[in-house]
């Protein structure tokens, strides 16, 4: 077994775009995005301890607590013009979603992972995963466009079957949030979503040529993680590689 633990700062500077979205235009409209040039650095003091297990050589168990503790943390909040500095542009009594610093943020949350690996024969490898977080949020309260919709359970699953000339694959996750609803644009969050993926790769030309696909969203589920930004349903790619 190991025992590990860790500590570390993070100070993050807003980005441009946090700073000076919208802000040059003449008229904006309620219910948009503005920056805030006066915004604070973002601060913050993460925790993490856990064990891992290894059971033979085939299973091993990692089971991690953490916590951060945040200040500062920087997102966008719905706001009256009338509160919002140099409103010049902004429609007298509009809300929008204004760049600000959120006074705390404290995060805490766990995660188990359960792997198991096994040969079978000489040629046949099989890998096997599951994963599992749980996370919790404290906060003063100020609802956010994306800190207060981080996913509160998720769940992923992993799968692999590998050859000297044949390697195949399927993962899933699925994850659980806040529901949200924006009428206006046709947009949602669903409470939760499960999603697959799939990839098949083989050597041909005695191992110098690899040829992969990959088939993600496998059963087209329709889902957002972010309000407004439809994932897209099922796609897939082709790749090839040769070693000369």
């Amino acid at each position: 077994f190991t025992l590990r633990a860790g500590a570390g700062k993070a100070i993050r500077a807003a980005d441009y775009t946090e700073r000076y979205i919208s802000t040059q235009i003449a008229s904006l409209s309620p219910g948009r995005n503005l920056g805030n040039p006066d915004l604070q650095a973002e601060r913050s003091w993460n925790y993490e301890a856990g064990a891992d297990l290894r059971f033979g050589q085939s299973v091993t168990a990692s089971v991690t607590g953490f916590y951060r503790q945040g200040t500062n943390l920087i997102d966008y909040v719905l706001t009256n013009a009338d509160g919002i500095p140099n409103n010049e542009a902004l429609t007298p009594g509009g809300e929008y979603l204004f760049a600000s610093n959120l006074s705390v943020l404290n995060t805490f949350g766990a995660e188990a992972v359960l792997n198991w690996s096994e040969t079978i024969g000489e040629d046949y490898r099989v890998n096997l995963e599951a994963g599992y977080m749980i996370l919790r949020n404290q906060d003063d309260g100020t609802i956010s466009k994306y800190l207060s919709n981080t996913a509160r359970q998720q769940l992923s699953v992993r799968a692999s079957l590998s050859q000297r000339n044949f390697q195949a694959g399927i993962q899933g996750l699925y994850r659980e949030r806040n529901a949200e609803n924006a009428a206006a644009i046709g947009a949602e969050i669903t409470p939760s979503f499960m999603i697959w993926h799939a990839r098949l790769g083989a050597k041909i030309l005695d191992g110098r040529v690899l040829i992969q696909g990959n088939l993600y969203n496998l059963f087209n589920e329709q889902y957002a993680d972010l309000l407004g930004a439809q994932m897209p349903g099922r796609w897939w790619t082709i790749g090839a590689g040769i070693r000369l």
